[in-house]
């Protein structure tokens, strides 16, 4: 078709509606477009020459790594060195964090932060390793996998390899566990007759009470004042004697109750016996600091902190030691805790220690329980035990029980403990309130027979009050009597409580 040029009003043959242009016009256009400004020029040549020396040398670095017979280079090689110097010193680290002097190095870190932590480092060297040279990448890699699997594992081989652990420690002393006496030489014994004169005076002159002589090695005097004291306890002992000996303590145990000779099973928390005679009542050990916790392996941050990671860990390690003060502290800090995790673990801990007779600390003893009461199972029937000794042994000897400990019996045992605590709560009604609150409507039938026949103003207004606040219209018949009763606070606090419970039918 034909048409007219837009520019220089030419008419001209056009293949599409849409031109405008004619050709003439449209060459010139285009050669107009296609030339550039020299200094636009400069720059693209000078961008064009910088591309190709780095194309070049890039192809000539390739051809040097994959070239027959190149070897590493220097930068090459010092990333394989530093890549595999760090994996050596990761693992070396980890032995050496594993051994019976270091263990308490990684203490604040649990099996999973140490492979984290495992993981980090060997990462690192693993990418060190694997960029070290290109014409290696087939031996390169596999070695860089095999660190980065390793690293998972490391912390756990290194504990269970380490050089610094004997596998199987030797006996420095045998020791026969018979019933009968050891049999072995004099000898072998470390205390004296010297020693044992005061003793053995102490032993003869009573049928009715036992008396030890028990030597341990390796002990400070702070050392040696605990384990008076948890002697004392363990053994129910009258007193303990502590001596000075070498590098050790000598203890003389007096006046323990009953006739048992044979302690070695008490012992053996504290040790390992070198010697025993159960029929002369003489011992000898050798005392391990670890084996009795005497100084933490965790952080103060792990004790304190409930959120740490090794909160629960650090805190059941210290119910196990041998210092009244440490194991107290830590049963306080789990029952303000009161974390969801491990707490089957942490009730089977408590109900080990909790066996052994405190009744001579009660501060620890209930500290004990009551944490034992918040980290018991429902149903938990060993738990439910102990806690009903400590509340009779309480009751018994007059000692304050916690309400976390009555609360736990009022949910278990309700039967078990209402008698009591109403007996309690009728001499004390402001210390034994809490703990009837509690109870609730269950103990209505007890109070209203009492209030029939009490002769106390004072228990009588109280458990009118405790009626009117727990109770329900079965007690109003009971109440009716005393509000016409001269004393206007009997008669006032009856009056009250019959209108709360007309209003609760």
């Amino acid at each position: 078709m034909e048409k007219e040029c837009a520019q220089c009003h030419r008419l001209f043959h056009a293949v599409q509606e849409k031109a405008e242009l004619c050709p003439d016009c449209l060459r010139t256009q285009f050669s107009v477009a296609s030339t550039l400004p020299e200094a636009e020029r400069a720059v693209l040549q000078s961008a064009r020459r910088a591309a190709e020396k780095r194309q070049e040398q890039r192809a000539r670095r390739m051809q040097e790594n994959y070239a027959a017979g190149s070897l590493f280079r220097f930068t090459g090689k010092l990333r394989f060195a530093e890549g595999l110097g760090l994996y050596l010193v990761v693992l070396l680290f980890f032995v050496l964090s594993s051994g019976d002097e270091a263990e308490a190095q990684l203490g604040f870190m649990d099996g999973f932060g140490q492979r984290v932590l495992s993981l980090l480092f060997c990462g690192v060297a693993a990418v060190l390793v694997a960029s070290a040279s290109a014409r290696f990448r087939h031996y390169l890699l596999p070695l860089a996998v095999l660190m980065v699997s390793s690293a998972w594992f490391l912390p756990e081989w290194a504990s269970s390899e380490s050089p610094t652990k004997p596998k199987s420690p030797a006996p420095e002393t045998a020791v026969e566990h018979a019933a009968s006496d050891n049999k072995m030489s004099p000898a072998a014994r470390l205390m004296t007759e010297a020693d044992l004169e005061v003793f053995r005076q102490l032993d003869s002159s009573s049928e009715q009470c036992t008396h030890y002589a028990i030597y341990m090695t390796r002990q400070d005097a702070r050392t040696r004042d605990l384990m008076r004291e948890a002697l004392s306890r363990l053994l129910g002992a009258e007193f303990t004697r502590a001596y000075t000996r070498g590098e050790g303590s000598l203890y003389v145990v007096t006046n323990v109750p009953g006739k048992r000779r044979n302690i070695s099973d008490v012992l053996s928390r504290f040790g390992r016996l070198v010697y025993e005679a159960p029929r002369e009542g003489i011992y000898e050990l050798r005392f391990d600091a670890e084996k009795t916790n005497m100084v933490s392996k965790f952080q103060a941050d792990a004790l304190m902190t409930s959120s740490h990671s090794s909160f629960v860990a650090a805190n059941m390690a210290e119910l196990t030691c041998l210092d009244p003060m440490r194991i107290r502290s830590a049963a306080k800090r789990l029952t303000q805790a009161q974390v969801q995790t491990l707490r089957r673990e942490v009730r089977n801990t408590l109900l080990q220690v909790i066996a052994d007779p405190w009744e001579g600390d009660w501060d620890t003893y209930g500290a004990l329980v009551e944490a034992l009461a918040t980290y018991a199972l429902e149903g938990d029937a060993p738990s439910v035990s102990a806690c009903l000794s400590f509340f009779r042994s309480g009751l018994e000897k007059k000692h304050p029980i916690p309400s976390v400990v009555v609360g736990y019996l009022v949910r278990e045992v309700p039967q078990e403990v209402l008698d009591p605590i109403v007996e309690q709560w009728y001499a004390d009604p402001i210390a034994w309130g809490e703990s009837m609150n509690q109870l609730g409507r269950a103990v209505q039938p007890k109070l209203v027979a009492q209030l029939q026949r009490s002769e106390s103003l004072r228990q009588v207004n109280s458990i009118i009050r405790y009626l009117r606040d727990h109770g329900d219209a079965q007690a109003i018949p009971a109440i009716q009597p005393f509000t016409q009763n001269s004393d206007s606070l009997i008669s006032h606090a009856a009056q009250e409580a019959v209108k709360a419970l007309e209003q609760r039918r």
